[in-house]
């Protein structure tokens, strides 16, 4: 069984040995195993073994995306990248730097990431990795989005579709697809936008990706709340939440609620609304995802004022505008 992510890696050298075994639940395996994990990775850096450190670290990569594990995701980088450099191990240093790029785009650190991601590119450019090129400019096109900088995120966006293309990553097609059709059809109303949705749909489906499909169709139904469509909007929603539910992924479930309570929002359905908004918001908050917090606090204040509860309203727009003004100082 794989573990449900959109998370991609580079491999390493480091010597590998049938196990002999199938790990059935890999979740529960590193839910146990956690701890010893980041104990044998700082093992491996200490005793100058920077291959053995980095690869497994890349590895738990999907475990920590899917657990939100976002402190031992920066320790672990922080332990291996310290191993790589002494090493002088330009392929582990490009690979880990790609991970720091990512967890630092999910704690608002959008300086942060945008540095470790450029240094992961050159990093790779220097190594002729055309598919490390790849995932560091599809974080850089995360980070631009994330930022609504739409211009530098289809430039890094389409160079690593172009990339990832010629290598045949469809993994990552997939996801690209869908997020630069997204962008195209929301800041220009490009109607080519929704098929390059459709394209990144029916890859993901081809290759049985169920999570990259769930992130997809939440994509496609924004395309159709754009539309006034609503009713396929919530039919793509509820089964990319479906799925999400399947593979118990709550932080990807959450951006779904948080899309459902936007078109209920839309439908003037504000008991519907508030319900899907609150669980986003409650997630988020567990999480540390500001910034997602911040947008479900700000429609909350929305549909308050609209009911007529000013206190309300005022309640949630302030702690919107406390969680930007923190998220501005990182």
């Amino acid at each position: 069984m794989m573990m449900p992510t959109t998370m991609s890696h580079t491999r390493g050298g480091s010597p590998r040995w049938p196990t002999g075994y199938v790990v059935t639940d890999p979740v529960a395996w590193f839910d146990a195993e956690r701890g010893t994990l980041l104990r044998v990775m700082r093992l491996a850096a200490q005793w100058g073994f920077d291959e053995l450190a980095w690869e497994p670290v890349l590895a738990a990569v999907p475990y920590y995306d899917h657990r939100s594990l976002f402190q031992d995701w920066r320790r672990s980088h922080r332990i291996a990248l310290a191993a790589t450099r002494a090493a002088g191990n330009a392929r582990g240093q490009a690979a880990l730097l790609q991970g720091v790029g990512q967890v630092h785009v999910y704690l608002d650190e959008h300086n942060e990431a945008q540095k470790a991601l450029e240094e992961s590119l050159r990093l790779y450019r220097g190594l002729g990795d055309q598919r490390g090129e790849a995932l560091a400019l599809s974080g850089l096109a995360t980070v631009e989005r994330v930022r609504e900088h739409y211009d530098l995120m289809l430039r890094h966006g389409y160079a690593a579709l172009d990339l990832a293309t010629r290598v045949d990553m469809r993994p990552m097609r997939a996801q690209l697809l869908g997020a630069i059709g997204l962008v195209r059809f929301e800041t220009g109303g490009d109607p080519a936008g929704a098929a390059l949705i459709e394209d990144g749909l029916r890859i993901a489906r081809e290759l049985g990706d169920r999570h990259r499909q769930a992130v997809i169709l939440r994509h496609l139904s924004r395309y159709h709340q754009i539309c006034h469509d609503y009713a396929a909007a919530l039919r793509c929603l509820t089964v990319a939440l479906a799925i999400l539910g399947e593979i118990d992924d709550e932080r990807c479930a959450a951006y779904t609620e948080q899309r459902i309570g936007g078109v209920y929002a839309d439908l003037g359905d504000d008991v519907r609304a508030r319900v899907a908004l609150q669980r986003a918001a409650g997630v988020f908050r567990r999480i540390g995802d500001r910034q997602n917090e911040a947008d479900c606090l700000e429609q909350l204040g929305e549909l308050e004022h609209r009911d007529g509860t000013p206190h309300a309203a005022r309640a949630h727009l302030d702690s919107a505008e406390r969680l930007r003004e923190a998220i501005a100082m990182t």
